[in-house]
């Protein structure tokens, strides 16, 4: 938050920007901002190593900020608020017997991922959706973290499909292939500190 607020100078008609600004920013607004914010500082080109995931092989890491992909809601998406918040229902019947609404991430969720993810990384997602819900058939909002915790894998993944297909903003991972072993690592650089990027390794066979 420090580092979006240090180089902004304005969101939309908002010139005088707080840490509050930024925290409800949607979380891919916040991403492409500190990509164009890196970009300007340090040039587009991007170069580093890795230790391949797999067999522990040196691999070299070299790419362009502006190759980055950038996924943008259509104009029709961007119609779509849901008590007074950006985001999207679940198709009819895609999950059997449920009627539900969710908010797109801000970047607010990401701070709590962040933290997540050192004291409790299997409750992330069930905390992202609970954040998120805006409705669920008649249940009372805001939901906790444990009504998804309950919800069998196949309902979760359901929703994470439509978070992942829907959410607007760059695509923050990158493909290393290791020639040594033919192991695919994919860098994901961290939102939560993009300056400096902790590369977190996961293998997938080529």
């Amino acid at each position: 938050a420090k580092v979006l607020q240090s180089v902004l100078v304005r969101i939309g008609p908002i010139e005088h920007i707080t840490p509050l600004h930024i925290r409800r920013m949607c979380a891919g607004d916040a991403d492409y901002c500190l990509i164009k914010a890196r970009q300007l500082s340090r040039g587009d080109l991007v170069q580093g190593k890795m230790r391949c995931s797999e067999c522990g092989e040196t691999l070299d890491i070299e790419f362009s900020m502006a190759d980055l992909i950038t996924n943008e809601l259509s104009e029709d998406e961007r119609k779509v608020v849901i008590d007074g918040k950006l985001g999207f229902t679940i198709p009819d019947g895609l999950i059997e017997g449920v009627s539900a609404s969710f908010r797109y991430q801000i970047f607010e969720d990401t701070i709590v991922v962040a933290k997540l993810r050192k004291i409790a990384p299997g409750n992330i997602r069930h905390q992202l959706f609970a954040n998120c819900c805006l409705k669920w058939n008649d249940e009372k909002i805001p939901l906790a973290a444990n009504f998804f915790s309950r919800m069998p894998q196949r309902i979760l993944g359901v929703i994470e499909d439509e978070f992942l297909s829907r959410a607007p903003g760059p695509e923050l991972d990158i493909d290393v292939p290791c020639g040594e072993c033919g192991w695919l690592n994919t860098v994901d650089l961290d939102k939560s500190d993009f300056f400096f990027p902790q590369r977190q390794n996961r293998r997938k066979r080529l």
